[in-house]
C-alpha cells in the first residue's frame, strides 16, 4: 500500500519535477543557441563558411568546362531537353484540382449495413477454428439471395469464392446452410473455384483473372469476392514480407479488380492473436478488418477493428448449430450453420490493492481529465513501490485490457469503468 502522506508526498513531487523540466529546457535553448552562431565571427562554425563554398563552386566549374567541350556540352544539352520533355510528357496525367470539385456527402453505401461496406477490401482473420469462414459464407449466401444478415440489409449480387482447400467440405457447409436457413441456393449466383490460386505468381493470376472475367460476362460484376485463405492463395512468396504483401495487393487491384468488395480470410497473428499473421502492410491497405474469437463456451465474437469510413460495429455473437445433411449408411452425415444468440453473461473485473494504488497515482497527475505519458506514470509507481518494473509492465497490460485505463500512443488516462470499481 501506499502508506501515510503519500498524496502531499506525491504532489511535491510533481511540482519538483515541472519546475525541474522548465529549467532544463531555458539551458538546452541556451546551449543550442550558443551552438548555432560564432559570436566572434557573426556566421556559422565549421569549416563550410561563404568563402570555401565559393571556391569550391569555382573549382567544380573549371572542372566541367574541361570535361565538355563545345559539342559535348550540345549533346548533354540535348539529352537535357528531351529528359524534360519526357518529363513533362508523364506529368501531364498527374494535376491538381479544386478540393470543391471532390466535395460531395454520400451515404456510406453498405454490401452488408453495418458490417460490410460495398466496393472495398477487407479481411476477416482469427484463429483457427473460429468460425471465420462459416461467417463468411453465411454473408455470402445471404448476399446472393439477397437474404438479411442476421437483421442486417444486403445488397443482392454474385458472389465469387476462391477456394484455397477441396470444395467437398466447403459443399457441406453451403448444404447445411440451406437446410438450417429454409433457403434454396439452387438459382443464387454463388460461384466456387475448382482450385486455390497462387496470386503472387503473374501466370496463376492472370488465369485466374480470365475465369473471372468469364463469370462477370455472364452475370455482371460480382458483389462480393471471398478468398479464403489469404495464406492457400498467396502463391510463391512471404507473407511477413513488406515487399511480397505490397506485390500481393497490387496484383489483387491489378488482376482480380477493385470495383467490388473484396473479403480475405486470413489468420491470426502467432504472438499477436490481436492482428492478421504476416506484414503490418495488409492492415494498413485494407478498408476494414474484422476479428473471429471463440470463446470458451463454444460461442464465437466477430468484432471490429478497422473501420476506414464508418463507425466500428459493436461485437456480434454466434452460435453453432449441427445439422444432417445426409446418411452415409446408418451414419448421419453432418456440418454446422451459425446462428445469432445473446453473449454470455460477464463478471465485473477484479481490481488488486496495487491496480487500485497505481490508479490513484494517475488519477492524482490528472489522469482522470487528460491523458498522462505513460513513463511518467510509471516512474511514480517505481518510486512509490507499488510495482517492481518487470512486473508494472504486465500490470498496465492487464489493466488496459480490463478496461481500467485508455490507451492512445505513449499516453494513459483513467476509464469510466476504473471510476466505478476504484471510487477514484
Amino acid at each position: 500500500m501506499l502508506g501515510d502522506g503519500w498524496e502531499a508526498r506525491v504532489k511535491e513531487k510533481l511540482r519538483r519535477s515541472q519546475s525541474t523540466q522548465g529549467d532544463q529546457s531555458t539551458n538546452e535553448f541556451h546551449h543550442d543557441h550558443q551552438q548555432e552562431t560564432d559570436p566572434n565571427q557573426g556566421q556559422t562554425t565549421g569549416e563550410w563558411g561563404p568563402e570555401r563554398m565559393a571556391e569550391e563552386m569555382r573549382s567544380k566549374a573549371a572542372q566541367e568546362e574541361a570535361k565538355f567541350g563545345g559539342g559535348n556540352r550540345d549533346s548533354v544539352n540535348s539529352e537535357d531537353s528531351q529528359k524534360q520533355t519526357e518529363s513533362s510528357e508523364c506529368g501531364r496525367s498527374f494535376r491538381f484540382i479544386p478540393a470543391t470539385e471532390i466535395l460531395t456527402v454520400k451515404p456510406v453505401e453498405w454490401l452488408v449495413k453495418e458490417f460490410l461496406e460495398a466496393g472495398v477490401l477487407a479481411v476477416m482473420f482469427g484463429d483457427p477454428e473460429s468460425y471465420k469462414s462459416f461467417i463468411a459464407l453465411d454473408m455470402a449466401c445471404c448476399i446472393a439471395t439477397h437474404r438479411p444478415w442476421h437483421g442486417h440489409f444486403t445488397k443482392k449480387g454474385p458472389v465469387f469464392v476462391i477456394l484455397g482447400e477441396g470444395a467437398g467440405g466447403y459443399g457441406r457447409r453451403l448444404a447445411a446452410w440451406q437446410k438450417g436457413k429454409m433457403r434454396s441456393l439452387e438459382d443464387a449466383p454463388i460461384f466456387v473455384s475448382t482450385a486455390p490460386a497462387q496470386i503472387l505468381n503473374e501466370a496463376s493470376a492472370g488465369e485466374v483473372a480470365e475465369a473471372l472475367q468469364s463469370l462477370r460476362d455472364q452475370h455482371g460484376d460480382p458483389s462480393l469476392l471471398v478468398i479464403d485463405t489469404l495464406a492457400r492463395n498467396f502463391g510463391p512468396g512471404d507473407e511477413n514480407s513488406t515487399a511480397d504483401m505490397t506485390r500481393f495487393i497490387n496484383h489483387l487491384d491489378r488482376h482480380i479488380g477493385n470495383t467490388f468488395t473484396r473479403l480475405l480470410i486470413h489468420h491470426s497473428g502467432l504472438g499477436d492473436k490481436t492482428r492478421g499473421r504476416g506484414s503490418s502492410v495488409l492492415r494498413g491497405a485494407v478498408d476494414a478488418e474484422l476479428r473471429t474469437t471463440r470463446r470458451d463456451d463454444g460461442t464465437v465474437e466477430l468484432s471490429c477493428t478497422k473501420m476506414k469510413d464508418a463507425p466500428p460495429f459493436p461485437p456480434i455473437t454466434f452460435k453453432p448449430e449441427v445439422v444432417v445433411i445426409g446418411q452415409d449408411g446408418n451414419e448421419p452425415i453432418t456440418s454446422l450453420y451459425l446462428e445469432k444468440t445473446d453473449p454470455p453473461a460477464q463478471e465485473a473485473p477484479k481490481l488488486s490493492g496495487q491496480m487500485e494504488d497505481a490508479l490513484r497515482l494517475l488519477a492524482l497527475m490528472d489522469g482522470k481529465s487528460c491523458r498522462i505519458h505513460k513513463l511518467d506514470w510509471m516512474e511514480f509507481c517505481l518510486q512509490e513501490k507499488v510495482y517492481n518494473r518487470t512486473s508494472l509492465y504486465r500490470a498496465i497490460d492487464e489493466m488496459c485490457d480490463k478496461g481500467f485505463i485508455e490507451k492512445t500512443g505513449d499516453c494513459v488516462k483513467l476509464s469510466h469503468q476504473s471510476h466505478r470499481v476504484a471510487s477514484l
